[in-house]
């Protein structure tokens, strides 16, 4: 397996696999050490991770790869993983990720805390991966950008007071939490599903203003997200 990794900002990294396969197995456990309602924080096995997939989210079977398209993890939780995981043995795939990320960073801890990284395939069509990539540069903003997670939470709250689109926001809630997300990170990822939903709720005003913000952010932040 060979990975690649592009800089889109001076600290978000993106990694790239040649298919999804490789992506998933690449992130799956640093992706739930970061958000996973049974695992987060916690160190565990790929073995251990694959069964309790496949009783609670695969419907028997170890299907995580081709269900997720692309991951994002801050470098604070990456540094975590690594200190954790790394003295019982990182996997070969996990290995190549750390030594990506060392090297584009210049293994400066201290860079690596406030950066963020990003998975995503080249087995995704343009369309999809611009898509990933949006939805996955949103949950960057929001750690690493003091002012786009202020302007989110603005528009969060004005959803909620709405009648028709706190709707939403509880569908997305529930959804969220069934596709396995711990409550820690559901502000984060219904930010970043509106933001980058190419309309789809253009109905709803104030839940249309999501994908605005993103793409001031992304101009006003210097992040190029061609050619990737």
């Amino acid at each position: 397996m060979k990975i690649k990794s592009k800089k889109i900002a001076s600290n978000i990294l993106v990694i790239i696999c040649d298919n999804s396969y490789d992506l998933g197995m690449t992130f799956v456990r640093l992706q739930e050490f970061y958000e996973s309602p049974e695992y987060k924080g916690k160190y565990f096995t790929l073995e251990e991770y694959m069964d309790y997939w496949i009783a609670n989210q695969g419907n028997g079977v170890f299907n995580y790869p081709t269900v997720w398209s692309g991951f994002n993890v801050p470098g604070q939780v990456f540094l975590e993983w690594v200190n954790l995981f790394r003295p019982r043995m990182l996997r070969d795939k996990e290995c190549q990720l750390l030594r990506e990320v060392m090297l584009n960073f210049d293994g400066n801890i201290d860079v690596i805390r406030n950066s963020y990284i990003i998975g995503v395939s080249n087995s995704s069509t343009k369309i999809q991966k611009k898509d990933i990539i949006g939805h996955e540069v949103a949950h960057a903003l929001y750690k690493t950008s003091e002012k786009y997670k202020a302007s989110c939470d603005a528009l969060l709250a004005e959803v909620r007071v709405d009648k028709v689109a706190n709707v939403y926001s509880n569908i997305m809630e529930s959804r969220l939490i069934k596709m396995g997300y711990c409550k820690d990170v559901i502000d984060d990822e219904t930010q970043a599903y509106w933001s980058a939903s190419r309309g789809e709720y253009s109905e709803v005003e104030i839940i249309s203003k999501f994908e605005k913000n993103l793409k001031k952010h992304i101009k006003n932040n210097k992040i190029k997200i061609g050619n990737i």
